[in-house]
């Protein structure tokens, strides 16, 4: 009698062949069994996918978050003389506005009213001095842009013989903004040529502006070879350009400013 003859008398009643004995001490001498194991990938992989969600989800946060909607508030326009009537304009396009202000030239406002016009961009924001020389195109001297302020007036007046419209904005500076003005006298007629009647445009050669007194405002005036005014402009109190096509719409604006001056 013999240990392995004892040791193979028992795994034959038990029914375990070497085999099995050997596999079940190689699981035991591992330390996990193959459950175990398979726990323990699935809560590993569990762990790295949350740590991948949770990195691309900040990631997505940090740099890729679309912008969020600009909401522009609307500021309401103001006006330095008292108005009849105001009127927007959309600045979409510069033959609609021109259209828009053939139309308004017809209406009356009665002689001596102002009616002022407002022109809005594409999110009702109000344009200043500089957004309406843009869109119209009109490109003052740049030292007059940089004294401009915000608030800027286009309207028509109403003359004896129609309306006319006419143009007004807060200055910062006078003696840089009545430089500047000096300096663009030369072709101010043709820059604002779209206001000004065709006819009296025709063979147009520059001419010196005429020292004027409106009110007791100094103004200047161009007039043609036939003495027709084309284009004048004045510094209303050293703080308002006031941009006119007539001598009576420079005066008829002048006296509604005296009357009430604007808190400029």
């Amino acid at each position: 009698r013999t240990f392995k003859g004892d040791v193979s008398a028992y795994l034959q009643k038990r029914k375990i062949s070497w085999e099995e004995l050997v596999s079940q001490k190689k699981e035991e001498g591992e330390g996990f069994s193959f459950r175990q194991r398979r726990v323990i990938y699935l809560l590993l992989g569990f762990l790295v996918f949350l740590l991948l969600a949770g990195g691309g989800f900040f990631v997505y946060k940090k740099f890729f978050k679309p912008p969020e909607e600009i909401k522009v508030a609307f500021r309401q326009p103001k006006t330095f003389i008292e108005s009849k009537k105001l009127i927007e304009i959309k600045a979409s396009s510069s033959a609609g506005f021109f259209s828009g202000l053939e139309t308004l030239k017809k209406e009356n406002f009665g002689y001596k009213n102002f009616a002022g016009i407002y022109l809005t961009g594409e999110q009702k924001n109000v344009l200043g001095p500089k957004e309406i020389f843009n869109f119209l195109e009109i490109k003052p001297p740049l030292s007059l842009s940089d004294t401009l302020g915000k608030e800027a007036n286009l309207g028509f007046v109403a003359k004896k013989q129609g309306n006319e419209t006419i143009f007004l904005m807060g200055v910062l500076n006078f003696e840089r903004a009545f430089s500047a003005m000096l300096r663009w006298e030369p072709t101010l007629a043709l820059d604002f040529r779209f206001f000004i009647e065709e006819a009296k445009l025709k063979n147009f050669e520059p001419k010196p502006f005429q020292d004027l007194v409106v009110k007791n405002q100094n103004a200047r005036f161009l007039e043609n070879e036939k003495g027709e005014e084309l284009i004048g402009y004045a510094i209303f109190n050293r703080k308002i350009l006031i941009i006119g096509f007539s001598k009576e719409a420079l005066e008829i604006v002048i006296e509604k400013l005296l009357a009430s001056p604007p808190n400029v």
